[in-house]
């Protein structure tokens, strides 16, 4: 609904904010190092965190509690997306790797490869039934999700990617 808005930075710290009146809502504190990524999950229940640290934090977006940490790995996160069912969580890493993760369990369910440098960044389709990559390596990737495959790569010196809301 837009009331919320959550901020994170260098200071390993997560920030709720009350968008109509400026007041902080909220300090979350759970990563090690600087967050790079923050995202409320389309049905408002969890926020996703990622890391230099390597790792993701799951919060409930309603208490505040620390959920889970996800982990897998081996560099930064730079990029974190809920998939529109928000039962799935995509990552973009360091390591060069995109990963798919089951938000129930916390269990990684795809892992993404493909690039050879930096991931900066991920998003998924509004059907949620692909996803596209940015990376260092001068690539878009996008892979359908459910078996796992790539189906495209663009040359692309870019670092985000963003799928049209209306599926066109």
């Amino acid at each position: 609904d837009g009331k919320r808005l959550a901020t994170v930075g260098d200071d390993k710290t997560v920030n709720v904010w009350v968008t109509d009146s400026g007041h902080k809502l909220r300090s979350m504190v759970g990563h090690t190092s600087d967050v790079y990524t923050v995202v409320f999950s389309p049905d408002g229940k969890y926020l996703a965190t990622g890391s230099r640290d390597n790792d993701v934090i799951l919060w409930d977006a309603v208490s505040f509690q620390r959920l889970r940490t996800l982990t897998g790995h081996t560099n930064s996160v730079f990029s974190v997306a809920f998939s529109p069912d928000s039962k799935r969580l995509f990552t973009a890493s360091g390591d060069g790797m995109a990963k798919e993760w089951d938000v129930e369990t916390g269990h990684e369910s795809l892992n993404l490869s493909g690039h050879t440098d930096n991931v900066w960044n991920i998003d998924r389709s509004p059907k949620g039934d692909r996803v596209a990559t940015a990376s260092a390596d001068g690539t878009v990737r996008i892979c359908d999700v459910t078996p796992g495959k790539e189906v495209a790569t663009f040359s692309s010196q870019g670092n985000r990617v963003a799928y049209s809301p209306d599926g066109q």
